[in-house]
């Protein structure tokens, strides 16, 4: 063969691995690495919000009644909609708390699929501990999304949570509701909070495993709930939790999760089934609250009994000297 023919063989060869090996790296560079603040990734979520929110309104027009009722409800309104009014916010960072990977079998019933932590993971689910909001972070075992809040006429009115497929390559709705003011006023109120404060108002949502959301300061040392999952959420929206309060219920959160894990197993036939199996942060945080109160009005208490059990001694000594003068 002609050393030209070899040369030609040779360039078609790097032409060809280059038409299709650079897609290939590019495809395997962007599944390793993604860069999520870059403009084309918010501009994808941008996308992403928009189209939800019209087919949310596309549902809303063919007059379903659940969206509307719980709509009317918020806003107060009794004719139909002006679609113009519903806008989106800007992004919220959402960061999802103790995603542990973890494996799923049929139980020993032989119908009923339940979960469980292979032992490396278990052990360091078992190790985790946190002492500030960053160190909650840096653990491991979170999983970043983004909301949108929805908003009628200015007034929150639903939010949507958007995470990346890691499968298609894609970012999705991975929850979403309209006809909720909770997290909406949440933020509204924590930004008031932080302004009051003199502090920077950027907030960011935390997800503890919760039916509820957290509303925390950038720096994490101020949390508000949702309240989604009280009875009665207005005693708990319009409330600020230090960090420190909130810090006892995550770090047992993981101890939680291991035993709903090991409950499943032993008796897979009674899994609670909807919301949250774990008591929420708030409540946590609240009866810590009640109990250091209950303490220091016993102490008190007791310190005023002590007090007067005293005086009465001292004056009964006081009687019996005047008596015998």
């Amino acid at each position: 063969m002609k050393k030209g023919n070899i040369l030609l063989i040779i360039i078609l060869a790097i032409m060809l691995i280059q038409l299709f090996g650079i897609p290939i790296l590019a495809y395997e560079k962007f599944d390793s690495i993604i860069n999520h603040n870059e403009e084309i990734m918010k501009l994808r979520r941008e996308l992403t919000a928009e189209s939800h929110l019209n087919a949310l309104l596309e549902l809303l027009n063919r007059d379903n009644s659940f969206i509307k009722k719980q709509l009317d409800e918020i806003t107060g309104n009794k004719v139909s909609y002006d679609f113009k009014k519903f806008k989106i916010s800007d992004e919220y960072e959402v960061y999802r708390l103790f995603e542990f990977p973890y494996k799923s079998k049929l139980a020993s019933n032989g119908y009923t699929r339940i979960f469980y932590f292979e032992e490396d993971i278990r052990k360091k689910i078992e190790n985790l501990e946190f002492s500030s909001f960053s160190d909650l972070l840096k653990k491991g075992f979170v999983k970043k999304e983004w909301a949108r809040i929805i908003y009628y006429d200015d007034k929150p009115v639903g939010y949507m949570l958007i995470g990346w497929d890691n499968n298609n390559y894609s970012y999705v709705i991975s929850y979403s509701t309209m006809g909720y003011s909770g997290l909406g006023e949440a933020i509204i109120f924590m930004r008031e909070f932080l302004r009051s404060k003199g502090q920077p108002q950027n907030v960011k949502i935390v997800d503890a495993q919760e039916k509820s959301l957290y509303v925390a300061s950038e720096d994490g040392n101020w949390w508000c709930t949702d309240a989604a999952d009280s009875s009665n959420p207005e005693i708990y929206r319009k409330k600020i939790w230090h960090f420190d309060e909130i810090k006892d219920g995550l770090n047992n959160r993981p101890k939680e999760i291991l035993n709903y894990f090991d409950e499943m197993q032993k008796d897979p036939d009674n899994i609670k089934m909807g919301g949250s199996p774990y008591k929420p942060l708030f409540e946590t945080a609240t009866e810590k609250k009640e109990k250091i109160k209950n303490v220091l009005v016993a102490t008190l208490l007791l310190s005023i009994t002590a007090i007067f059990v005293a005086g009465v001694n001292l004056l009964s000594k006081y009687k019996k000297r005047v008596s015998i003068h």
